[in-house]
């Protein structure tokens, strides 16, 4: 059995301000966003809505299509 380490928030932040540096998105950006951003791109390139909730584990495909 494995059992996972605690998340330091501090190297979160690190890795997140770094891997937005080397691709020049905005620093700003948070995981929220990305994602956000991941699910507007499949669904304006056609991706099935259905297909999309499921790749957020969104609980209604109304909060995924709004």
């Amino acid at each position: 059995m494995t059992h996972a380490l605690p998340v330091d928030p501090a190297n979160v932040r690190r890795s997140m301000q770094r891997i937005l540096k080397e691709t020049h998105l905005p620093v700003h950006f948070t995981s929220h966003c990305l994602r956000h951003t991941y699910a507007s791109i499949l669904l304006a390139e056609g991706t099935l809505a259905p297909y999309v909730q499921e790749q957020l584990d969104h609980a209604s495909i109304e909060l995924t299509v709004s």
